[in-house]
Order: structure tokens, then sequence, then C-alpha cells
């Protein structure tokens, strides 16, 4: 049967039979039955030294028949008994949760161990049986059958348990019963044993009381527990209700402190849509929370926007709808225009709110900075789209003057110190021609301050005599009261005009109106220092393409009047280095005749590649592309440098990959590219060195050819100087100093032109690597078409 609330049928014992039974749960009868075994056990060992103590002192004072040595075995019984009790007792005290878990188990135990102690005990009958002194033997008698009594007194909470302890006692007096009638009166043996049996009777009794009271103990103890738990229960549950309406009372007082102090205004509506609450912070807007209770919602809303509303919620559906925000325009019970933004939410359906609930705020200053950032954007759209500088100033003018019909805006562009236009669309032409003309001074609408430092001047009234009295006349007269001005300062502190803006009344301008005409003010300065940026470019990109165009005439012409003596001045060493009319006569002139032809070509060289470079930097050097075989254009530089190189038993390797494919480039470009690379490469290699030219694909599908040399190497430093024109390393060694400085920047250039990628790598003292790229466009690939531009 399992445990917990399942009911178990008890019965005192397997050996006694059925007792009292009892219909009680597992767990209160393990709880029981742990109880008494506790108790029975913790008695038994308070007398525990008693009986080997009298089994003592009987083995000393009583004689026995027999032997001593078995006085002796029976108080070695005795004391055994005595072992068993205590070991037993100490078993359950390490183990408690197990006696606790399984009581009749160490019952039985206990048991067996009472069962062994009362055998022992009865023995004291026959060992100190003496038929030769019978009060010796009727006390031994007496002795036992107080004994029995004992354990009926104090063993009977456990049936099992008693009548293990007295079972010997009963064996012992029935068989004196038999044996010994003779010695002693015989009516005492049936008297013990009636006496015996009665006290087994009230022993059972006595158990099923125990186990009764125990169990209402344990079921007061568990309704007492029950009560003070309920009890408990009832105090936190009206201890957390206390709480609660604490609780609930704290956040009512915020909720009405939140609603009466926000900004945003609420109004509570019933079902028709008519306000039946307002919440204080609507003030703000100029309402009376008072004043419209009652009055429909529908009549705050202006027309159009009330028609939108009327559209979007049917007040006769019953369905809910979703918020509706509104933001609109509207004019308040004080006379103040203010833009508004309401979200009116249906919840109708709700049973605690019954209407709608609409949430207003005051949008009006967001409204006017969405406005200005929107007026700023389409001036600087209009700026970047190249508008005119008048449509724009305009423009400013116009919307500071929309801001306030009273209002009227000028813009004065000046320059050198002179006012060079001034923009007034709303004001008549005669104060825009005073002020070009410098009949009225620009600076008297600064009241004379240093516009420079960017000083503004406000006047609220033009009658209190601070004016100057041209401007002051002139203003009276087209019927202006006040104004305010700002200058317009570039970014580097030039002044560049000013802006002002005029009342038709005396009036003080808010900080609004100041901000607004501090942004208009910036706003001008961008645009006209921008058209004046634009002009200075424009003038400098012409006097560059004059510079330019110069540039080129005076190549083409120095390319012709040079190219022509220097022709003559080669072709005619050459006959003479050559000797090919006959000998010179002295040796030296052959020398000299060298000497001239070396430096004509190199000088022709040096030509060549100023007009290359100048040709790509203008950008008139046109490309010829076609299909060619990147191997025959290296052989062809290889082998116009070979000689140089052999001079100085330079070895050059050529390291192509098989199946190169064709590609698509101008062959002079790459051929000049292949040659300048080849040419530095022996000029900076020192003798017996080695120079590699290798070719292959690339892993993005491109191809790389790349010159490598042995030679001195570039300094980190400089490898950025060296590709600039007329760039040179500066090497500790002058031998090889020699050239212009304009191959490697004309080979990057030529191969970017065929949008390639051109990479120099050097580490001074090893060497030099110069790869460069060509695109998988450039590569004629079979079965694809390729084009290049």
């Amino acid at each position: 049967m399992s445990e917990g609330t399942d009911p178990l049928h008890v019965q005192d014992g397997p050996e006694e039979g059925r007792a009292s039974p009892l219909e009680v749960p597992a767990d209160t009868y393990r709880r029981i039955r742990f109880g008494q075994i506790k108790r029975l056990v913790n008695g038994h060992v308070a007398v525990l030294p008693a009986l080997p103590l009298l089994s003592v002192f009987f083995a000393f004072f009583l004689e026995s028949i027999y032997p001593a040595f078995v006085p002796a075995l029976w108080v070695g019984a005795m004391c055994l008994h005595a072992a068993l009790v205590w070991g037993l007792r100490r078993m359950m005290q390490k183990d408690m949760a197990a006696v606790a878990a399984d009581p009749d188990k160490w019952a039985r135990l206990y048991g067996w161990t009472c069962l062994f102690g009362s055998f022992a005990w009865s023995a004291i009958v026959p060992v100190f049986w003496n038929t030769a002194i019978p009060d010796q033997s009727l006390y031994v008698l007496l002795v036992l059958i107080c004994t029995s009594f004992f354990t009926v007194t104090t063993m009977t909470m456990i049936p099992r348990v008693f009548v293990m302890s007295n079972l010997p006692y009963l064996i012992t007096m029935v068989a004196g019963l038999a044996v010994l009638p003779v010695v002693i009166n015989p009516v005492i043996f049936p008297i013990n044993i009636v006496v015996l049996g009665v006290n087994f009777f009230v022993a059972l009794r006595a158990a099923k009381r125990d186990f009764d009271n125990n169990l209402i103990h344990i079921a007061n103890e568990e309704l007492i527990g029950d009560l003070e738990r309920a009890r408990d229960i009832s105090e936190d549950a009206l201890a957390s209700a206390k709480r609660a309406n604490a609780d609930l009372s704290s956040q009512e007082e915020l909720f009405r402190a939140l609603v009466e102090n926000a900004k945003e205004g609420i109004i509570l509506t019933d079902q028709a849509g008519n306000i039946r609450y307002m919440s204080p912070s609507i003030k703000h807007l100029g309402y009376d929370p008072t004043t419209f209770l009652g009055v429909p919602l529908s009549d705050l809303i202006p027309p159009d926007t009330r028609r939108k509303a009327i559209e979007h919620f049917s007040l006769q559906s019953d369905a809910p709808y979703p918020p509706l925000m509104l933001t609109d325009q509207i004019l308040t019970p004080t006379g103040r225009r203010v833009w508004i933004e309401a979200r009116i939410t249906d919840m109708r359906h709700d049973p605690n709110v019954g209407g709608f609930i609409a949430n207003v705020r005051d949008v009006t200053e967001r409204k006017h900075i969405d406005d200005e950032l929107s007026e700023h954007l389409e001036i600087l759209n209009a700026l970047a789209q190249d508008a005119p500088l008048d449509t724009i100033l305009r423009r400013l003018t116009y919307d500071i003057e929309k801001t306030n019909p009273a209002l009227r805006a000028l813009l004065v562009l000046i320059e050198d110190g002179k006012p060079q236009n001034v923009v007034a669309p709303s004001l008549p032409r005669t104060i825009r021609d005073k002020l070009e003309s410098g009949e009225i001074s620009h600076d008297a609408l600064l009241l004379k301050r240093d516009m420079r430092l960017g000083q503004g001047a406000i006047v609220p009234d033009i009658a209190a005599g601070k004016v100057d009295g041209h401007l002051a006349e002139c203003l009276k007269q087209i019927g202006l009261r006040s104004f305010w001005s700002q200058p317009i300062i570039s970014r580097k502190g030039r002044l560049l005009g000013l802006l002002a803006v005029f009342h038709i009344q005396p009036h003080t301008p808010s900080t609004k109106e100041l901000s607004k005409a501090d942004g208009a003010a910036h706003l001008a300065g961008l645009a006209i220092e921008r058209r004046q940026s634009e002009g200075e470019l424009r003038e400098a990109m012409e006097r560059a393409e004059l510079a330019n165009r110069a540039k080129s005439r005076f190549l083409a012409t120095m390319s012709h009047e040079l190219r022509t003596p220097l022709n003559a001045i080669i072709g005619f060493s050459e006959i003479m280095h050559t000797q090919l009319f006959g000998p010179l006569g002295d040796r030296h002139y052959s020398d000299y005749a060298k000497d001239i032809l070396t430096s004509g070509r190199h000088l022709l060289s040096v030509i060549d590649d100023i007009l290359d470079i100048s040709k790509i930097e203008a950008g008139r050097y046109e490309l010829e592309a076609r299909e060619i075989a990147i191997n025959e254009a290296v052989e062809w530089s290889v082998l116009l440098t070979q000689p140089k190189a052999n001079e100085k038993h330079i070895t050059i390797m050529m390291e192509l990959a098989p199946n190169l494919p064709l590609i698509l480039a101008d062959l002079r470009a790459i051929r000049q590219i292949l040659l300048n690379l080849l040419s530095n490469a022996v000029k900076f290699t020192p003798e017996h060195g080695i120079i590699t030219i290798a070719a292959e694909r690339a892993a993005n599908g491109g191809l790389n050819f790349s010159v490598t040399d042995t030679g001195l190497g570039i300094p980190a430093d400089k490898i950025e100087h060296v590709m600039q024109p007329f760039g040179q390393a500066t090497n500790n060694t002058t031998e090889y100093q020699s050239g212009t400085g304009l191959g490697l920047p004309i080979c990057k250039s030529l191969i970017e032109m065929h949008d390639g990628r051109f990479t120099l790598e050097s580490e001074e003292g090893k060497g030099t690597r110069v790869t460069l790229w060509l695109p998988p466009e450039r590569l004629c690939l079979e079965g694809v078409a390729v084009t290049a531009s």
C-alpha cells in the first residue's frame, strides 16, 4: 500500500491477531510507532544497569544446586542482554531517519532482544530453585512475578514487544505448575497464570488506548498546525489586501498627479462622443476643463479634420476602430493659433472606459522646427542644383515674412565694403536704390557695429531716435516702425552682407524670431560663399586651361625646335663615330663623337618622356587597343635591353607561363612599359646581377607580369617619392643616378589607362620588384567576346 494520504489498515502485530483495527494514514502510523519504539528503548536503557547488578546480587547471595559456573553463565547472559539493548539504541541514534521510515522493523529487532532477555531472566527459577530451601524458591518465584508485573506496566505500547517480553515468564509459570506443585502450594501457580492472563488482556487494551491517544494527539497537532497556517494565511491575505489598497491609493495619486501635470492633455468621452472628463493639463492649450463638459468632442476639431474623424469613426457601429492620428492648427479660446497632435482611441467596448480617449499635445514648437528644417533643406537643395543666387536669397526673405504678415525682410550683398546687390522683394524700390547708391549706409542697419564680429542690432522703436536720420525717415515713409539685423559672415570671417527684418509696429523680437534671422543669415552666407567659390573655381579652371594650352603649344614647339637639330646632331655624330667617310685622324675625335651621340640620344629620350607624361596628364594619350601576345612584347623588350645587360654581365631570365592568352591592349604602351622597367633594372643592377621578367594568370582571373632585379633597391621612405614625375631615389653611389625620373610614373599611368594596377616593392640593398596586373576584361579568352574602352 502506498504511503502519504492513502489509508492504512493497521494491526497491533502479526502474532497477536486482530486488535482494534484503525484506518490511519501510513505516515501517521509510522510516526506513532516511531515515538513508541523510541520511548520503549530509552526507558529500557534507563533501567538497563539494574538487571546485571541484580543478577550478580542473586548469584552471590542465593544458593544453587548446580555448579558455580551455571550461575556465572546466567550472569553473563544478563550482561549480554544489556549489551544488545545498548547496541540497538546506538544503531537507532546513528540513523534515526531509517528508524522513522520503518519503525516496525526496529520494533521486531527490539522484540527479539527483549525475548532473549526475558528467557535469560526466567532462568533464575531453575538456576536457583532449591527444594531444600523453600523460602528461596518462593522468593525466586516472587521475583519472576514482580518482573512480569513490571513489563506489563512498561511495555504495553507495542503488543509484539509485550508478548515477546512476557512469553518466557508464562512458559516458566506453566512449567512450574506441571512440575513443582508438590514443593510449593499448588494454588500459587494457577493464581499467577490467571494474573498473567489478566495482565495480557490489560496490556492489549492499554496498547490500543496508547495508540488511539497518540493518534488523537497527532490529529490535534495537525489540526492546531492547520489552524495556525490558516491564521497565518488569513493574516497574510489581510496584510496583502492592505498593501494592495495602499498601493492602489498610491498609484491612483501618482496617476492623478501624472495626468494633471503632464503637458499632454487627456479627454474622455461617453458612448456618444460627449466630453465627460478633461485633464487639468489641457489648460496649456487655453481650454477650461470644466467649461467643455458635455460638449461633443467633434466641436473642438477643425472642420476639415472633423470630416476625416467622422469618416474614420462611425458612432452607429459597435465595432472597435483603430486609433486615429490627427495633426492640425486650431484657434484656442484665448485667440492663439497652435498646432496640435491628437490620438483618438475607441474604448467604447471597454466597460471601464465606455467612450473615446483623446490624447492631445501641443506640437507648435516642433512644427515650426520641422518647417524651418524643411525650408533649410529646400534652400540647400536649390543651392546644390545650381539655382541662381538671387532666387535663393529671395526664398530666404519669403520664409521670414511668412512667419508673420507684419514682417518685411531685406538682404544686402557686400563686396569690398560696398553694397553690390539688395534683395527685398516685399519692400519698395526706394530703400533698395538708396542702399545700393550709398545714400543710406548699410552700417546704419547695424547701428555702426563691427559686422565682422557677428554683432547684430535690435531697434524696438525707430522713433526712439537711435537710428541714422536718413534711414529713420525712409523707414517711416514706407510704414516700418522697428527692425533687427544680423551680419552675414563667411567661415573665414569675411563680411559677405547683412540681413535686416522690419516690423510695421514697434516690436521687440522674440528669441524665436532672432533665431530665425540668425539661421537665414547663416544659409545666406553659405549660398553667397558657395557661389563666390564656384566663380573663383571657374576662373581658376579657365586659367588652368589656358596654362595647359600654353604648355601644350610650348611642348609642341620645343619638340619641333629641339628634335630638328637633335636629329642632325645624332646623325652626324653617328657618321663621325663610325668613320663612315674615312678616319678622323686623332682617336680622341672618335671618342668625342661617341659622347655627342650618347648625349643626343639621351636628350631625345628625355624629350619623348616629357611629351608622353604631358599627354597623359592632359588626357590626350589615346590607346589603340588590339589583340597582342604578351610573350612577343616581352621578347622584343628583352632583345632591345640585352646589349646593355651584356656590358655589365647581367643575366635576364624570362619565366613565362605556357598558354598565356592574348591581351587587348595598346602594343606601343605595353612595349614602352616593359622597356622602361627593364632599362631601369639594368641601370640600377650591379655587374653579374640577375633580372627576371615573368608572366602568369592571376588568381582573380586577370594577368600578372613582373620585373624583378637584384639591384640597389629603393629606401622605404622614397618609394612614394619615385612614383611622382621627376622623382628620384637618392643613393650613396652616384654611379647609377642618371635619368629624368619619369619612367615609373609613365608606366604606372599607362597600366592604369588599361584598367590595371601598378605595384612597387623594394628593399634597399636587395632589389626591386614591379608587378603589373591587367583585369580579366583585358584577356582574349577562347569563346569569350572581349571588349575594352
